[in-house]
């Protein structure tokens, strides 16, 4: 088996998501609580992932090895409620925030097998995964 780098590739993409979210509560879960709590979210995020991959082991003609790494910037915006109710009195307070929210990076290996002339599949192991703007 050779260990060699005999082949790589950069691969680039562009996803969309979002998420959207609506909670009520109150202190003893009840209509007759003098405080009750709400809050809603609303976020848009579009990703853009960066994908190098290495083949690391080529013996295998039918299913060759790579290494992977990723890294995944996500920028996005969120709107946000919260409400306080307490006898009867309404206090809200609105959020927005909006830029890079987060930039993951990811590493692992992989191998890819050929079904057919038209097909492929593959299976990745990502033994490293983190979040670098926590």
């Amino acid at each position: 088996m050779s260990l060699f780098f005999l082949w790589g590739r950069f691969v680039t993409g562009l996803g969309y998501g979002g998420s959207k979210d609506n909670l009520e509560w109150s202190l003893n879960h009840r209509d007759t609580d003098t405080i009750k709590y709400s809050a809603s979210s609303k976020t848009h995020v579009l990703a853009v992932p960066l994908t190098a991959q290495a083949i690391l082991f080529k013996d295998f003609k039918r299913f060759p090895i790579y290494g992977t790494g990723s890294a995944v910037t996500a920028i996005g915006s969120t709107k946000a409620e919260l409400s306080e109710t307490l006898h009867g009195v309404i206090t809200s307070r609105d959020i927005r925030e909006s830029g890079v929210n987060n930039l993951f990076v990811t590493a692992g290996v992989g191998f890819n097998y050929r079904v057919s002339e038209r097909f492929n599949g593959y299976v990745e192991w990502f033994a490293f995964k983190t979040n670098l703007k926590d």
